[in-house]
Order: structure tokens, then C-alpha cells, then sequence
């Protein structure tokens, strides 16, 4: 079984929005190194429910922000490979 080499381009990603940002307002972009095509990669927040984040990386708001907030929560990569997981996580600190 042979796991794909997932890293992020950053170690830590900062982001900030404004502190009215309504629901589904992009905060920022998440990037990882170049993969093979057709090789997609699912991304998720360890412990957020205030930020989403999609496919391609995009991070937005999950709800509409109310004053200002630190969202500091690490953001993990899992990819399927042969029914196994290879997974990477990174440290991201989102400043809303």
C-alpha cells in the first residue's frame, strides 16, 4: 500500500474577515503540495463549527460572525488511498 506525500504549502495559515462577515463569507485559502490528478483530498477542522472549509481549500464562514474572535484549530487533510487513510494535519490560526 503506498501512502501519497501530503503537506501543506504553509506550516500556519493566517486569516482575518470582518467581524460582521455573514454566513458563507470567504475568509481565506488552504493549500497543499502538488498531487497527482484524480487524487482528491478531503479537508476538516479538529474542533470548529464556525468555519468550513471546502475541496479545494476555500475556508468560510459557517455562520454569520458576530464582534471580533481567535479561531485557533488545526486543519486536517485525509486522503483515500486503496480504503486507507493518510492523513496530515497543520496548525492554523484564523483570526475573526
Amino acid at each position: 500500500m503506498k501512502f501519497l506525500d501530503i503537506h501543506f504549502t504553509l506550516q500556519e495559515y493566517r486569516f482575518a474577515t470582518r467581524s460582521d462577515a455573514s454566513f458563507g463569507s470567504i475568509v481565506g485559502n488552504i493549500e497543499l503540495n502538488e498531487l497527482p490528478p484524480g487524487s482528491p483530498v478531503d479537508y476538516s477542522f479538529v474542533s470548529t463549527s464556525r468555519l468550513s472549509i471546502d475541496a479545494d481549500g476555500t475556508v468560510r464562514t459557517a455562520q454569520n460572525m458576530v464582534g471580533e474572535e481567535t479561531i485557533d484549530d488545526i486543519v486536517l487533510a485525509t486522503q483515500d488511498v486503496s480504503n486507507s487513510y493518510n492523513s496530515v494535519n497543520e496548525s492554523g490560526i484564523f483570526d475573526i
